[in-house]
């Protein structure tokens, strides 16, 4: 049988991190790594430039075993 949903990732726009203190993880993302921090939004989001791929920090919600795989 063959595969006719042969897609493949050509790009990734947006990853989403979750963090227990987004004060500290926006000084670690921008100050350690030197990622170029792009603007926040409310109520506790950062967003950077990592490579022309976006990164969105978050405050983590829900139990701690939902951001596990």
């Amino acid at each position: 049988m063959s595969n006719t949903n042969n897609r493949q990732i050509e790009a990734i726009g947006q990853i989403a991190i979750a963090v227990t203190d987004i004060e500290k993880a926006r000084t670690f993302y921008r100050d350690t790594l030197g990622l170029e921090h792009l603007f926040d939004a409310p109520p506790e989001l950062a967003f950077f430039n990592c490579g022309g791929t976006r990164l969105m920090l978050t405050i983590q919600n829900g139990a701690d075993a939902d951001h596990h795989t």
